[in-house]
């Protein structure tokens, strides 16, 4: 009787479609789901009504097993909205996750499936594995329970012992590597898998570039040799690395022979079983398997090769919970991942994806607990509005923004990443950033927090391997037929127009520890992306980076006419370098304060301010405050042609001058270095005094009055101002 009133109620609002704008949405309504939801909006739409439309949602937890997609017909008016939200004081829970309740102890079954894994558990933790037959859900990367990602069964780590020969670090083995002789007892028994036991299994790894870390499938494994080979290839050779001697690179995952400790799992995808190494006696009742990639996909009618889309308009998604993704498997050398494989093009990795959308709003929602993507921005992206949300321990990236590949159609601009607060990401893909633009320009990133993330925080970037290997990075991404036949020869002036990345402002965020577990990383980059950027007013602070952090801002390849300004960089370690730039980048009125070389290899320190190329010709460098506290310390660096010079030789630059150079653990340390610069005929209104900049620590950057700051024209960075607000979703870690 409820349901046939609820029709009947419907009808009547649909046919008078402009008489209410407001739908609720509940577990137990007449509209139990965002699908049901997207329906009913969809029909008013259909019936002629044009205003603003709002969907609430109550409390609960809604459950998707496939994603929700709106499309053309989903779009509102130029002058309308459809905002989807969470009701007024409500907790609102979207989850891809489905319940795994059917637990019983391992030892209890005696099918040949359940006994032939059993055998393979760790004899002395045999009677604690729980199983659940879950064939129902396919092949599955990740495991939750409630908010938390569950750990998958893996060995201790290890460093592999091969290396790549020196010159050979792209073209070399991307399929094999070999593991430390200690290891052979334990591994023994691995080499005696069939060729499809050993296939369940993956090899987690930071190969021969720590820059990246692939997840690859098992092939096999060589106990002899000591070799493990995979089946796909990685980015670079598996081959050790510069991280190799200090840390664990490598780990094998779902194989039972691991199966050792409390919240662990594997999945045997032949038989469909999960095992369970409860974290307590029994199964906790919040686990869940992921059942998509995604949650909400907002697509248009996308015309790849053409010059034209058609994008769906005017969605506002507020105050949701968006969780229990997915992550995607996925290979490394494919040609078809974004700047060194950090992500993958066009493809369905996030929990909330726009594809061919305009004038759409992410306001206030939480990402979390996900294998994967938070939100992503592809292909024909405009005038998207990401405000005010929190996305932590996620897989992979936090927001993402990719373009189409290098060419004439340039559908990813003018978006707004404003006031998020991101942390705790690529917990699965380790290589993955915080907010990364890859073809995409005219974007306003600022006020974000972003901290406690594996590697680099934030990127603009476009490079492309121009080169004909199908394999090599985004060359699969590459538009061939709008770009000339000289493409690979062009200079940087004329590919520019080919690349989108332009413009972008990133300005105002806070930033402190990242780089936590890669190599060869910064707090933000921004390379091959064009001109036109602009880095400016933000607050970076605190990143050790595990001792591997490269420089605080970088400028790395292909890359020009970007000003680096007004950025405060305090407390780095790792190579203390602060600013690297290849190009002709402007570097003015900075702070860089009381970075240490550390970390537990010899570190190789070059500078704070660093031209590792050599040959600037339009850059200026000018009213910088270069203040280290511990001595060795370079101020300026410059190599040519690759070779690296300890005496700066940067007679090329536009301007070097009116910086301040002092060391509070040597005064004389600024006047000696003016001294050598004044011989080469730079740096003659630069000053060696003490700017009396007394609270670096609190982060006030307010100098007294008298200070050789205002002598040099130095604007302090008010603090206040940097950052996500405190009205964004609070965050407990």
């Amino acid at each position: 009787m409820r349901l046939i009133f609820f029709f009947l109620a419907f009808s009547t609002l649909l046919s008078f479609s402009n008489a209410a704008t407001t739908l609720h949405v509940a577990p137990d309504a007449g509209l139990t789901n965002l699908k049901s939801a997207r329906d009913a909006v969809r029909q008013l739409r259909n019936n002629g009504n044009a205003e603003t439309i709002t969907v609430e949602f109550a409390s609960g937890v809604y459950r998707f097993t496939q994603p929700v997609v709106f499309g053309l017909a989903d779009s509102a008016p130029a002058d309308a909205k459809t905002i989807y939200l969470a009701a007024k004081g409500a907790k609102v829970f979207f989850s891809g996750g489905v319940p795994v309740t059917q637990w019983q102890p391992l030892s209890q079954r005696q099918d040949q499936a359940a006994k032939r894994l059993a055998s393979r558990v760790p004899a002395d933790v045999q009677a604690k594995i729980f199983v659940a037959d879950v064939k129902q859900f396919g092949n599955f990367y990740t495991l939750f329970d409630r908010a938390k990602r569950l750990p998958r069964a893996s060995c201790a780590g290890f460093s592999q012992t091969n290396r790549t020969p020196r010159g050979d670090t792209r073209s070399g083995i991307h399929t094999a590597l070999v593991y430390p002789e200690k290891l052979s007892g334990r591994y023994d028994v691995l080499g005696k898998l069939s060729a499809k036991e050993i296939a369940e299994g993956e090899l987690r790894v930071i190969p021969s570039y720590p820059w990246i870390m692939n997840i690859l499938p098992l092939a096999s494994l060589d106990a002899t040799a000591r070799t493990i080979r995979t089946s796909q290839k990685g980015t670079y050779p598996l081959g050790a690395n510069w991280l190799s001697p200090h840390r664990a690179t490598a780990w094998l995952e779902n194989l039972p022979e691991f199966l050792d400790q409390p919240g662990e799992w594997c999945l045997d995808v032949r038989s469909g079983l999960l095992l369970l190494f409860p974290q307590n006696d029994t199964p906790s009742q919040g686990i869940v398997v992921p059942c998509t990639n995604e949650l909400i996909r907002v697509e248009g009618e996308t015309d790849y090769d053409g010059p034209t889309d058609k994008p769906v308009t005017g969605l506002v998604f507020e105050g949701l919970t968006l969780m229990h993704a997915d992550r995607v498997p996925w290979q490394g050398r494919t040609g078809r991942g974004l700047q060194h494989d950090w992500e993958m093009f066009d493809r369905s990795t996030a929990l909330l994806r726009f594809r061919g959308a305009e004038r759409c709003v992410v306001r206030n929602c939480e990402f979390l607990a996900s294998g994967h993507t938070g939100i992503r921005l592809d292909l024909h992206s405009q005038g998207i509005e990401v405000v005010g949300n929190h996305l932590h321990h996620l897989g992979g990236t936090g927001i993402l923004l990719a373009g189409y590949g290098p060419g004439t159609k340039n559908v990813n601009h003018n978006n707004t990443i404003k006031n998020n607060l991101l942390h705790h990401l690529g917990q699965e893909y380790a290589g993955s950033g915080g907010i990364f633009a890859w073809q995409s320009g005219e974007n306003e990133i600022t006020n974000n927090t972003l901290h406690h993330l594996p590697y680099t925080a934030i990127l603009a970037t476009g490079r492309i391997h121009r080169g004909k290997d199908p394999t090599a990075e985004c060359v699969q991404t590459r538009r061939e037929k709008e770009l000339p036949a000289t493409y690979s020869q062009m200079g940087w002036k004329s590919r520019q127009q080919f690349l989108h990345s332009r413009n972008n402002l990133i300005a105002r965020n806070e930033i402190h520890h990242v780089m936590e577990k890669l190599g060869d990383g910064n707090c933000i980059y921004v390379s091959g992306a064009g001109g036109g950027n602009k880095v400016v007013e933000n607050y970076l602070h605190d990143c050790p980076g595990g001792g591997f952090i490269n420089a605080m801002i970088r400028c790395d390849d292909d890359q020009h006419q970007t000003l680096i300004a007004r950025n405060a960089c305090l407390r780095g370690g790792g190579h203390a370098e602060g600013i690297i730039s290849k190009g002709d980048n402007d570097i003015i009125g900075n702070l860089i304060a009381d970075l240490r070389p550390a970390g537990p290899q010899k570190i190789h320190h070059r500078g704070y301010i660093i031209f590792p190329y050599g040959n600037i010709t339009g850059a200026r460098v000018e009213k910088n405050i270069l203040l280290p506290t511990v001595p060795e310390i370079v101020p300026y660096f410059c190599g040519r042609n690759k070779r690296h010079s300890a005496l700066p030789v940067l007679t090329d630059l536009e301007v070097l001058d009116k910086n301040i150079l002092y060391n509070t653990s040597d005064p004389n340390w600024g006047k000696k270095w003016l001294a050598k610069l004044r011989k080469k005929g730079l740096a003659s209104k630069s000053l060696a005094i003490d700017p009396q900049l007394r609270n670096v620590k609190t982060g006030n950057f307010f100098f007294p009055q008298g200070s050789a700051a205002a002598t040099i024209g130095f604007v302090p960075l008010d603090v206040r101002k940097v950052g996500a607000s405190q009205s964004t979703t609070n965050c407990s870690d």
